[in-house]
């Protein structure tokens, strides 16, 4: 059996071709070898489906210093920072970030996993640390949170995390930030570190919305 091998197929001129009928074909190869197959704007090339990478996006960030819980509320809006050390990287164009406000790089579902490490207050205390998102660039809204509990065990620590999937259908309008806030005794303290991700997040893009 023959093969045809091609980079490309377009019509010729007004009077293309038309097959109303399904056409079989055991192989379709690429013509140069670098180049792989696209059909209808999605390249296959060595068994991969839009040259190898599917996700376009991933992008984490952190804290780089500790933050006092606020009572009765509050939000993380300063000492952000991309991961950047100790093999951490981004993917992608990447989030833009502006007094604790974070901004996508594309519309599309995005997945976004927080993690945050308390420190004790000094006593038994509860909390909370919190996704909130605006869909028009100016009123946010808890939209996923996380509730923790420290004892008052010297130097004890709580750790919460939670998951949000936003679809974030224009970028100049779905924007998220960071909430946090002290529910019983004294407020312990977000940790913070500019190497180790003791505060942050990962946020990963996951297909047209």
């Amino acid at each position: 059996m023959s093969k045809i091998k091609v980079n490309e197929i377009t019509k010729h001129d007004a009077s293309e071709i038309t097959i109303s009928d399904t056409i079989k074909i055991d192989t379709i190869a690429e013509k140069t070898s670098a180049n792989g197959v696209t059909i209808d704007g999605v390249n296959i090339k060595d068994g991969k489906v839009g040259g190898g990478y599917p996700v376009k996006e991933a992008d984490s960030w952190r804290i780089t210093a500790n933050t006092t819980i606020a009572t009765p509320n509050g939000f993380l809006t300063s000492n952000w920072e991309r991961a950047d050390a100790r093999g951490a990287g981004y993917f992608g164009t990447g989030l833009t970030e502006s007094s604790g406000v974070f901004t996508f790089p594309s519309t599309g579902y995005y997945l976004i996993n927080y993690h945050f490490s308390v420190l004790s207050g000094g006593g038994n205390h509860s909390f909370f640390i919190n996704i909130n998102t605006t869909l028009d660039n100016s009123s946010f809204n808890a939209a996923v949170g996380a509730l923790g509990f420290v004892s008052s065990t010297a130097n004890m620590y709580g750790n919460v995390s939670a998951s949000f999937l936003f679809d974030v259908t224009d970028t100049s309008l779905c924007k998220f930030k960071f909430g946090h806030g002290n529910i019983t005794g004294t407020a312990g303290t977000i940790r913070g570190d500019t190497n180790e991700q003791l505060g942050g997040f990962t946020c990963v893009r996951l297909g047209d919305s």
